[in-house]
């Protein structure tokens, strides 16, 4: 990330991360392994970058929804990309930000 983290801002980038791979899960990884992995972590900064600028839900459910659609080729799903974009700003408040 290149710049130290508060204690509250590494609370909510780990909590970013088991968001992505246990509920966001685009591919169905999280079904193997009850440990979180690596396999979203190079999404994980722009959405934690996006997070802290305050942006709506809505610009973070487009970002994943367009890593789904284009990188992954995958199906849009746009609703499930809202949900989860809308319980990272719930984590972000959660760990007081």
């Amino acid at each position: 990330m290149g710049t130290k983290l508060s204690p509250q801002e590494l609370e909510l980038y780990l909590a970013l991360d088991v968001l992505l791979f246990k509920e966001w899960d685009p591919i169905g990884v999280s079904e193997f392994t009850e440990e979180v992995d690596a396999e979203y972590r190079a999404y994980l900064p722009r959405i934690f970058s996006i997070v802290m600028e305050d942006a709506a839900p809505e610009e973070v459910a487009n970002h994943l929804n367009q890593i789904q659609t284009e990188r992954m080729e995958l199906p849009a799903n746009i609703q499930h990309c809202l949900r989860i974009a809308e319980k990272a700003f719930e984590l972000k408040w959660q760990a007081g930000l």
